[in-house]
């Protein structure tokens, strides 16, 4: 039976493909899910979202298709201008556990709540992991892009 509605088409917005040559390699087991950028708003094209075998596929480069949102767009996205957004993610389903809220835990949400909504801070205080080596880590790789391709590109309004 054909879909009521043709997904994607939508009257001056066309689709694109953005060309990569980036190949990844990842573990077996793995998938790449790349997305829209992540609060990017403000960009004219929206990436599809989808997901890449990268522990298969990894001879090639990743394309990444995408809608051109701006028909007045004219000219040339900035370099640096970020395209995909990517995760790994296991493509093995997880074992997920149903249960009903007892009392207590229907306490314990009820008071985490209310702390959450009444106080500020209390999920970075209680809640958050502490992530000090990855900020380092993503630190370290943006130095090193830096020393081997230049200063990275501004991301705001990187079309103008």
């Amino acid at each position: 039976m054909p879909l009521p509605v043709k997904p994607f088409a939508t009257p001056g917005q066309a689709a694109i493909k953005f060309n990569s040559f980036w190949t990844i390699q990842i573990e077996d087991g793995w998938s790449l899910f790349a997305t829209h950028p992540v609060n990017r708003e403000d960009l004219p094209f929206r990436l599809v979202t989808g997901l890449v075998d990268s522990d298969r596929f990894s001879d090639g480069g990743i394309n990444f298709p995408a809608i051109w949102t701006e028909p007045g767009f004219s000219g040339v996205l900035r370099k640096g201008t970020p395209v995909a957004q990517c995760f790994v993610v296991p493509r093995a389903a997880p074992q997920l556990e149903y249960e009903v809220f007892d009392e207590k835990r229907q306490a314990s949400y009820a008071q985490t709540v209310a702390d959450v909504l009444s106080t500020p801070g209390v999920y970075r205080k209680r809640f958050r992991a502490r992530r000090g080596l990855l900020r380092q880590r993503v630190s370290d790789a943006a130095l090193s892009h830096q020393a081997t391709a230049g200063p990275l590109a501004p991301t705001s309004a990187p079309w103008r």
